[in-house]
């Protein structure tokens, strides 16, 4: 799961590989100019949906923290009241 979030603004090794693997016929075939806008659009938007995908994450890993904190404080709470 690591190596599909990108780290320090490059590529994870496998999309990096898959994208290296889809241009290459394109370059070749002189059509890359042509679809350069598209690609550029599904990598800027792959990109985000990552980010956000981990943003996501953290998000949740955080609130998760904090509730099982917060259900701690309740629980010793409840047991020093008797």
């Amino acid at each position: 799961m690591e190596d599909a979030i990108p780290q320090g603004g490059g590529y994870p090794p496998r999309l990096s590989l898959l994208i290296s693997l889809i241009m290459r016929p394109l370059i070749r075939l002189n059509l890359f100019g042509s679809f350069s806008n598209h690609f550029t659009h599904v990598i800027e938007s792959l990109k985000t949906t990552l980010s956000l995908g981990k943003l996501f994450l953290v998000h949740h890993e955080i609130a998760l923290k904090y509730s099982i904190f917060a259900n701690m404080d309740l629980v010793e709470r409840s047991i020093n009241t008797y």
